[in-house]
């Protein structure tokens, strides 16, 4: 083995190393739904790609929707799975995915990505038509609306580790996708996570998600 090449191997090492330490840490800051949590609740191996260097600084930064706390107090850290569908995902709860969604059951991801996902609904969104929503949350720099599948799997995680998520009673988040002309609501129902069609209200309102 030549100088070079042990030069790169203990590079590389030391590198995943950190990276472990990384996620450690980022444990103690904010709750994290990953590889680990998705084996451990729903028995699926999923492949952990590394966090984003700047995760710990982000996390320490202000949040831009609740200014008085931090993003490591506001968000839920979550791994979303390539290959799981949203068939899946509900399977795995055990919830009934309503015949109405199958058009979406069978979508899924590319590749593994991690997401910041608010635990709130961003109260300037509320009771907003969905431009004035889309407005709201790309104001702030990385965030957009979640998609279905992001909001689905934050719902499944957030009660897997039995934190709150959405807290407000009958809130909802609005997701990208588009149905009947309208765009799902994900959140808490009579099973969980649950999905809507039908606008609910001064409740409805958008979760913010950066990747």
């Amino acid at each position: 083995m030549t100088a070079v090449v042990r030069c790169v191997l203990g590079w590389l090492n030391n590198w995943l190393a950190i990276d472990k330490g990384m996620i450690a840490d980022v444990m103690k800051e904010t709750p994290r739904f990953g590889a680990q949590e998705w084996k451990q609740h729903f028995g699926v191996d999923v492949e952990e790609p590394g966090l984003p260097p700047s995760i710990q600084g982000l996390l320490k930064q202000r949040c831009p929707f609740w200014p008085e706390k931090r993003i490591s107090e506001t968000h839920l850290l979550c791994l979303v799975p390539k290959d799981l569908t949203l068939q899946k995902i509900y399977e795995g709860a055990q919830c009934h995915l309503s015949s109405s969604f199958m058009e979406f059951s069978q979508s899924k991801n590319q590749e593994t990505y991690w997401i910041l996902i608010t635990k709130e609904i961003i109260p300037a969104t509320v009771d907003q038509s969905f431009d004035e929503v889309k407005k709201i949350v790309s104001k702030q720099e990385g965030y957009r609306i979640p998609f279905l599948r992001e909001a689905v799997i934050a719902v499944i995680a957030a009660q897997s580790l039995k934190i709150e998520l959405f807290p407000t009673k009958l809130q909802f988040t609005t997701s990208q996708e588009v149905y009947n002309g309208t765009h799902p609501l994900v959140g808490y129902g009579s099973s969980v996570p649950s999905i809507y069609v039908n606008n609910v209200g001064d409740f409805a309102g958008a979760a913010g998600v950066r990747c």
